[in-house]
This record gives structure tokens, C-alpha cells and sequence, in this order.
């Protein structure tokens, strides 16, 4: 039997490849081989070469770097992958490189032989917790666009450095093109490359919204040579259709709102002033209440806080729960339990005994009850026996209009379709086999999962779409989030719903940082929003950026609505989905406040940060003078290692916010170490990315030392409003508002004055012009701290009446403004 022509391919070195062919029918002598290579994003190069055959195999030397780091596509909605479904979002598909040789012969006909290599290959892939393939040991050059998503942006940048362990230095060619095109819109440049970081900007404007590649190449002897490294970046405009009303929406239509001073947005002319955040205080600087009796565990949650008026007291209702996996049956049924804590002055915090719930045979503890929580649709937790029963008796099917009649907003909520919860793990028992593709009803093992619009009536759960609005995965692009979505906000009596989840991106060296994290990656945060519950919208709400530190991952993001204020709806909306995630009822407002939660990889750490919107779907952040919504403690202590909010849920008592959060000294990612009761060498085994982490100090320390994260809850505070702040660079400086329309009769000032200083308004028409009465001269000067004074002109506390637009110029010296109110 003839033997099979075949074509090896061997490293030689970062720059250089070995090509062998062997067992090729033509006899020995010259020849003339054609080296074509395909990339997998299609990329096409091919090499000339003369060999002499000896007993049918030639051997011959070309340079290629293999630089490529595939086509980093997500995978067909829900995996395309052969690994199992707990692997779902450990791959990208990255594809094949193809080496196609052309043997001619003088008087022969041609022979061609292939070879292929999976990009996975090339990677020093752990699955468990190795590097991600951004990593790969071919590598020898780190490039990254600064934003995975340029949101609003018209110009963008990379930055780019070589591994100078494997090569100290090079030249390069780079370029910009739209994804999966040839077409160059961005350079060519050639660059000298380091160990020292390179940036790069380039021009965007006039881009349509997309996807773009930037390219390199190695050069050598000035020529381009070997593979494109293609890093992915997206560019997106503002959205214009997310308006929910073009008369809601008016650029300077307030109504009765507030403009909380965080940037520019409302104003024309700024004249000494910058916009600078704050944060809320943990106070006092120490647990509100710590888990000291025998029916809670490990971890606590706020769940509610609330003021009795008739006992003068709070009440603060919180939860138990446990990161230890094993547990007693007594333990597990812990975790459905509700407790009370209450407190005189919001500081110190009592657990009085209620006599209500027996607990191993006595009622002498603070237990409110433990009853299952609410499930997703309203009825109960999913490892409750109740829930249990209602999944195998649920009835689901698509909603029809003519059958069901209209959706009240306040109705939706969005299940997670995974082996957990609806709709997979529901039976239908009214819809005959479903026709293939119809997601929803495939069986619960499926590895299909996504996050689908329900509505529930009377036990039937009504699916509102045909496809999942978002499917589990990992992929740069809006169908793809990881875990569920995490935030929920429901605008002005159900005109709007908005959910926030998170789409992942590339983590590009130097943006790529070590984890056991499945995703290993830097996640964006998008939002999913619609008006009737039919017709659904998205687009990248928020990006990691330049000014954030490698290998930021934003984990989740809801609406700032403290329960209380005037910026929410008290009751909400009847049927409001309040359990379903974080959540908030919120009023119209001209502009929205919200908190995203940073993961810092390569530190561990997770801290919410201020940002703010006009309509729920554009969103801003500060930029180089961010600091955390709730700083982080000091090594070691209560808060050390992670802060987040608690359930997503803040209150307004008097003239202050209040943002309960949970904390641990723990550092996120060392949870899972706990979890590995193997021996020290399996342990380092396990987890061999620990090396690179930020806070590594020996492997015995970490294997020692390694125990369950433990909750810790508390309570942050700010004054009403006091989120963010203009204030005057030296001593004074001016601020003056676009045109702005409104119905208000009294504007309110949010404002604190230093000693000696003072705030003065002046009301001008929608030309500038100062309106006689309301002069600057006029204006009773404010000098004193509160959220609510409301500024007087000679004794006149009434804004200038007429109907028309106002212009409002504000004179700050030694001063803070941190909101107009116009009531």
C-alpha cells in the first residue's frame, strides 16, 4: 500500500518554522515548492521555494512568526463546542491555521499536501485556571486597544510592547480594518516596539458603529513577515433610538427634576469649575451586626431596611447563608431564613427575641420566619420543595395577544435558562413537541442556555420571545452574557424596563490578567431595555478604558433609586418584580445615578463606582479622578478585601442616603482555593495562575491559610444627594446652564460653603440675557451645608415666570454644588 504524502511543521524558534515533506510520489531531484498558509481569520500568505528531494521528503527553513490569536468569535449562541456544558465559557472559537504545500516537478504533475493546527494547539491552555489564550507561548509581542468598546468616542488607541523575555525588540506594521475585511481605514504604521508600553491613537470619526481589527506584523529587513495579530475592538455611536418619548427626552426639557453635578452635560460655559466624585462613608467603620448565634452562618445579607415610626426605631430584616458548600441539613435550611435587627439610631444594631420561629425547640431568637424567598417568578426559592412543585407543574407557552391580552410592564421579568430555574426546567404540559430550534422547551441537561422574557398569570408562565434575548457564553458582541443579568430598572410607571448583564471581550496582554475565573476576560456592561415588552433593544452601556488598571472586569451594575427619595416611585408599580434583581422604580428625572462594580483581577478586589445617565442607555463615568462609591478597608480588616451592595438596594432617612453593602477581608478569587481539599502539590497544581496574581507571597502561605469567605454587612452613608460635586479650581469660578426647560416654580440647591465663601444664581433667558429681578446682585448669597436650600432673589423665592427657557449662571467661591432641584 502506497504511503500518504504528508507535511510537518516544527518550531525552530519565535521567528522561524521548519517545514518537512515527506513521502511525496515524485522522484529525487529539484523542485519548486509553494508554501501557502491560511490564517484563521483568513489572511493568506504563500512562500517560493527551491529543495532538492531525496527519497520523496525536502526539509526547508521560512520565516513566520505565528502571532495570530485566531478570530475570537463567540460561540454559536449556546457553545459549538465538544466540551462538556460545565466548560461552556472556557473557549473562544478560534480555528485553524492550514499549510498547504505545492510540490512541481519538471515533467511530473503537481502533488499538494496540508497540514492543519488548531489554534488551541499553540496555547499553554490549562482548564484549570491556566493561561488564557492570549498567553500563548508563541507570543512575543503584547498588544490591546485600550477599550474592548470606544462608546461614543471619535478617536481610539492601542498600546503595544514585546515580551522581552522571548524578544528584547522588533519593528512592526500596523494597521486598522473593519473585521473580517482587507480593506485598511487606519495606518499603515511602522512602529520600533520595546519592553517599554507604546500607544498609539488614531482618528474614528465618521466610523460606522462595528467591529474593527487592528493588525501587526513582524518586520523583518523592513518586510512584512509571518501572521496579522488581529486584536478585536468595538466602535459604537450614541444611540438615538432610545428615547422613550422625544418630549421626555428633550435635550432641555428637567420638568420638576434634578441635575446632580457631575460633568458638563447641562452646561454651556464652565469658567474655573472641575467635577469631582464622592464617596459614601461606612459609619460607623465596623460590621452593623456580625453572625454570633447559632442559627446564622457564615455570610450576611441586608435584605430590607425600614423606619418604624410608631416605635421609633429601624428595622433592618436581613438573610443567612454559607459559601461552604457542605452543609448539614439544619444549615440548609438556615439559608431561607429571614432575621430582624433593629436599631435606635441606625448605629448600633440589637437582635431582639420575637417568639415567633422555634429553633431547635426554642422561640427565643430573632427569627422572622423561614419560609423559602421568592423565586424568579414571584413564588419561591428554587431548592425550596414548593418551588420544586411549581417547576414540575408549571405550564409555559408563548404569549399570544388575542388570548392573553395586554402585558403590564410591571409584569416581566427575566429568567436565566439554565438547569436551575425557568423556562428549562419547566414541563410543558398545554404545547405539543416543539418544532426544531424553539430554545425554551429543549430538555433541562440541554447545554442551551439564555435569559428569556416571562410574564406569569395564574401559574402559566407566558414567554414573550421566540429566542432567548441573551444567550450564556462568552463573545464580543450583545447576544453573549455571562452568568445572569444583574441589574434591573423600571422607568416612570412602566414606560421602560432596563436590565444591565454583562457581554465579555478579549483580555488582550497587558489588559489579561491571571484567574480561575471561567471568562478570564475584561467584561463590559450592556443594557437590554424595552417599552412594551415585545420589542427589545441593546447596546454596550459601559467599557473598561485606559484609566482603569490592567485587567478590569466589570461584574455588575444597577440604578441608584434610594427607597425613600425623590427619585423613585414609593410604593412600586403594582406587580413590580422588587425580588427579581437589583431593582429600582424610578421617576423621570433628567438624569440617572447608578453604581458598577469593578473586579480588579490581578489584585482581587471588587469596589462599586459612580456613574450617571440622561436616559437609562447612555452612560458616563468619571475619569481620571474616579475613586470607589465605597472604599475598600485596610489588608486584613472587615472590608479589605471586596465591598458590594447589598441586594442593590439604598434608602433615604432624613437628609441622608444609605447604601448597605457586604465586605469580607477575603480576596475574591481565594474562595475557590478553599474549595480544594487536595494535598499542598495538587493545590499548586490546581491553581497554578496564583504565581501572577498581584498578592501572591508564597504558595504555603496561601494552601495555609486558605479559608471560606465570610460576609460581613454595613452601612454606607452620604448626605442626600452628595454623590458628586462641582467646585472651583482656585477660589471662585462660574458655571452656565444650556437653555432649560421647566414647570418648577422654586429652585432647590444641594450645596456645602466653606467659611467666608458664598453661592450665587442669576436667571437669564435662553439668549443669556439677565432677567431684571434675578440678577446676580439680586441673588441672597448662600452660605451655610444643607441638601435642600432653596435660593431667593430680595426676598423672592419664585423663579422668574414667562414660559420661556432659562439659563441659569452660578458664581461658586469656596464652595461645593452637588445638585439644582427645580420643585
Amino acid at each position: 500500500m502506497a504511503k500518504q504524502a504528508c507535511l510537518t511543521i516544527t518550531y525552530l524558534d519565535f521567528w522561524r518554522l521548519l517545514i518537512r515533506c515527506s513521502q511525496i510520489p515524485l522522484p529525487d531531484g529539484s523542485a519548486d515548492i509553494t508554501l501557502t498558509s491560511i490564517q484563521p481569520n483568513g489572511y493568506v500568505a504563500t512562500n517560493r521555494i527551491a529543495v532538492e528531494l531525496e527519497s520523496g521528503s525536502a526539509s526547508f527553513e521560512i520565516d513566520y512568526p505565528m502571532l495570530d490569536d485566531g478570530r475570537w468569535e463567540g460561540p454559536e449562541k449556546t457553545g459549538g463546542s465538544d466540551a462538556p456544558d460545565y466548560l461552556w465559557s472556557r473557549r473562544w472559537i478560534m480555528g485553524e491555521y492550514q499549510f498547504i504545500a505545492r510540490i512541481e516537478q519538471l515533467g511530473a504533475s503537481p502533488i499538494s499536501v496540508a497540514s492543519s493546527r488548531d489554534v488551541y494547539d499553540l496555547y499553554e491552555d490549562d482548564l484549570n485556571g491556566g493561561p488564557a489564550a492570549t498567553n500563548t507561548c508563541r507570543q512575543f509581542i503584547e498588544c490591546s486597544p485600550l477599550r474592548p468598546t470606544y462608546i461614543n468616542e471619535d478617536r481610539g488607541a492601542f498600546s503595544i510592547r514585546t515580551i522581552h523575555q522571548r524578544v528584547e525588540s522588533c519593528e512592526i506594521e500596523a494597521d486598522i480594518v473593519t473585521a473580517k475585511g482587507d480593506d485598511v481605514i487606519g495606518g499603515p504604521w511602522h512602529m520600533s516596539i520595546s519592553r517599554r508600553r507604546k500607544r498609539k491613537s488614531f482618528p474614528m470619526k465618521g466610523w460606522p458603529s462595528g467591529d474593527y481589527w487592528i493588525r501587526f506584523r513582524a518586520l523583518q529587513d523592513g518586510a512584512p513577515t509571518g501572521a496579522y495579530c488581529v486584536r478585536l475592538f468595538t466602535k459604537q455611536g450614541r444611540a438615538t433610538e432610545s428615547r422613550i418619548r422625544a418630549d421626555d427626552l428633550d435635550a432641555t426639557d428637567i420638568g420638576c427634576g434634578t441635575l446632580f453635578l457631575t460633568d458638563d452635560t447641562f452646561y454651556d460655559n464652565i469658567q474655573g469649575i472641575q467635577f469631582l466624585p464622592d464617596s459614601a462613608q461606612r459609619i460607623p467603620d465596623q460590621p452593623a451586626i456580625e453572625s454570633d448565634r447559632p442559627w446564622e452562618l457564615d455570610a450576611l445579607n441586608i435584605h430590607d431596611i425600614s423606619y418604624d415610626e410608631q416605635n421609633r426605631q429601624f428595622r433592618m430584616i436581613y438573610r443567612t447563608g454559607s459559601h461552604i458548600p457542605e452543609q448539614s441539613e439544619r444549615k440548609k435550611a438556615l439559608r431561607h431564613t429571614h432575621m430582624l435587627a433593629v436599631s435606635q439610631d441606625g448605629i448600633t444594631w440589637e437582635k431582639p427575641n420575637l417568639n415567633l420561629i422555634e429553633f431547635e425547640g426554642s422561640k427565643a431568637n430573632n427569627i422572622l420566619s423561614n419560609r423559602p424567598t421568592p423565586f424568579l417568578s414571584g413564588k419561591h426559592d428554587h431548592e425550596s420543595d414548593e418551588a420544586r412543585r411549581a417547576i414540575e407543574h408549571a405550564t409555559i407557552r408563548y404569549y399570544n395577544a388575542d388570548r392573553d391580552g395586554p402585558i403590564d410592564m410591571a409584569e416581566i421579568f427575566i429568567a436565566p435558562g439554565d438547569r436551575r430555574g425557568f423556562p428549562l426546567a419547566c414541563r410543558s404540559t398545554e404545547t405539543p413537541p416543539p418544532p426544531e430550534g424553539d430554545d425554551l422547551f429543549r430538555c433541562p441537561n440541554s447545554s442551551d442556555r439564555g435569559h428569556t422574557p416571562l410574564i406569569e398569570r395564574n401559574g402559566d408562565y407566558l414567554v414573550l420571545s421566540r429566542e432567548p434575548l441573551v444567550y450564556g457564553g462568552v463573545g464580543q458582541n450583545l447576544m453573549h452574557g455571562t452568568e445572569t443579568v444583574r441589574g434591573h430598572a423600571n422607568l416612570d410607571d412602566s414606560k421602560g424596563l432596563f436590565y444591565f448583564y454583562r457581554p465579555t471581550a478579549p483580555g488582550y496582554a497587558p489588559h489579561w490578567a491571571p484567574s480561575d475565573n471561567l471568562c478570564r476576560s475584561r467584561r463590559q456592561i450592556a443594557v437590554l431595555w424595552t417599552t412594551d415588552g415585545l420589542n427589545w433593544q441593546r447596546r454596550y452601556a459601559i467599557s473598561p478604558d485606559e484609566f482603569d488598571v490592567d485587567g478590569t472586569v466589570f461584574y455588575s451594575m444597577n440604578v441608584i433609586g434610594p427607597t425613600g427619595s425623590c427619585l423613585v416611585e414609593d410604593p412600586p408599580p403594582s406587580g413590580f418584580k422588587r425580588n427579581l434583581h437589583a431593582r429600582s422604580a424610578l421617576k423621570k428625572n433628567p438624569m440617572y445615578l447608578g453604581k458598577v462594580l469593578h473586579y480588579e483581577l490581578w489584585r482581587g478586589h471588587l469596589w462599586p463606582e459612580l456613574v450617571w445617565s440622561r436616559d437609562l442607555v447612555n452612560w458616563h463615568r468619571f475619569t481620571k479622578q474616579r475613586r470607589p462609591f465605597i472604599e475598600l478597608g485596610s489588608p486584613g480588616t472587615y472590608s479589605g478585601g471586596w465591598s458590594r451592595e447589598a441586594e442593590g438596594n439604598s434608602y433615604q432617612f432624613g437628609d441622608e442616603w444609605w447604601f448597605p453593602y457586604s465586605a469580607s477581608p477575603s480576596l475574591h478569587y481565594t474562595s475557590k482555593a478553599f474549595l480544594n481539599q487536595g494535598t499542598f502539590d495538587q493545590f499548586k497544581k490546581r491553581f497554578p495562575h496564583y504565581l501572577k496574581e498581584g498578592n501572591f507571597k508564597s504558595w504555603r502561605d496561601i494552601y495555609d491559610n486558605r479559608r471560606p469567605v465570610q460576609n460581613f454587612v454595613g452601612i454606607a452613608r452620604c448626605k442626600a444627594g452628595r454623590v458628586a460635586h462641582a467646585e472651583p479650581v482656585n477660589e471662585t469660578g462660574h458655571l452656565v446652564t444650556q437653555p432649560l426647560s421647566t414647570n418648577a416654580s422654586q429652585l432647590v440647591v444641594n450645596a456645602a460653603v466653606a467659611p467666608g465663601g458664598s453661592l450665587r444664581i442669576e436667571a437669564q433667558n435662553a439668549d443669556g440675557a439677565p432677567i431684571q429681578g434675578w440678577q446676580l446682585n439680586d441673588c441672597e448669597p448662600f452660605t451655610g451645608d444643607t441638601v435642600t436650600h432653596k435660593m431667593a432673589w430680595r426676598g423672592q423665592k419664585e423663579l422668574p415666570k414667562g414660559g420661556g427657557p432659562l439659563r441659569l449662571l452660578i458664581e461658586m467661591n469656596r464652595s461645593k454644588l452637588y445638585g439644582l432641584s427645580f420643585s
